[in-house]
This record gives C-alpha cells, sequence and structure tokens, in this order.
C-alpha cells in the first residue's frame, strides 16, 4: 500500500540502514553545522562587528548548506549519540580525504582527481 501512495520502499537490515544513513544524512549535517561555525569564527576574527556582511561573497553552495546550519540542535544531537559508531566511521574516511585535499601540492593528481570524480558519480545517481 506504501507504493501505491507513491512512496518508494527500499528493504534492508539494521546496520546497513544506519552506516547508509549516517553517510547520507548525519554527517552532511554535521558538515554543515561545522562549517558554518568555523565561517562565522573566522569571519568574526577578520572582521569584528561587519562579518556577516562578508556572506556576499559566498556561491549557491553555502546557501545550500544553509538550511542545515539552522537545523534544531537537540534533535541531532541525539541522533550523533545514538549513531555515534557510524558516525565516526564516516567521519574518519572523511578526514582523510579532506587532508588529501588540502595537500593537492603533495597528493598525486589522480588521487585529487579520483575524489572528485567518485563525488560526481554520486551526484548523477542523485539526479535520476
Amino acid at each position: 500500500w506504501l507504493s501505491s501512495m507513491k512512496f518508494r520502499v527500499f528493504i534492508t537490515d539494521a546496520q546497513s540502514h544506519d552506516r547508509t544513513v549516517a553517510m547520507t544524512s548525519h554527517v552532511i549535517q554535521l558538515l554543515a553545522s561545522a562549517l558554518g561555525s568555523t565561517i562565522f569564527e573566522e569571519l568574526g576574527e577578520n572582521d569584528p562587528g561587519n562579518h556577516l556582511d562578508h556572506l556576499a561573497l559566498s556561491g549557491g553552495a553555502l546557501a545550500g548548506f544553509s538550511r542545515l546550519m539552522s537545523s534544531p540542535v537537540g534533535m541531532w544531537h541525539e541522533i550523533s549519540v545514538q549513531n555515534r559508531n557510524e558516525i565516526q566511521k564516516v567521519l574518519s574516511k572523511l578526514i582523510l580525504k579532506m587532508q588529501s585535499l588540502c595537500m593537492a601540492e603533495s597528493a598525486t593528481g589522480s588521487e585529487f582527481q579520483s575524489i572528485f570524480e567518485d563525488a560526481a558519480m554520486i551526484s548523477k545517481g542523485l539526479q535520476k
């Protein structure tokens, strides 16, 4: 009956669900919140009093994150605690990839390119 209401039914086990949702939702929320906090702190240090004016320089990517940046902390704290193990696994891998991107001059060109190509494959999958 769910299919008749145009819901997409996806059957999986609890561990796969938790792993997938950690990657596709929870870590993205934490990334948006941490990025927003970092931007706020960095802009405030460089220009106290006018730091939000600099947001006019941002592009569409930051605007896309802005909805997540205003999510309720209580709900996400609870989700993060309950899903800590899967979130930590994903964050550990993400941190390694971010470090590779930051060290672009020492990373091989193929490593840098591979990260972007992998991400593009996910983007294509979401556009179906």
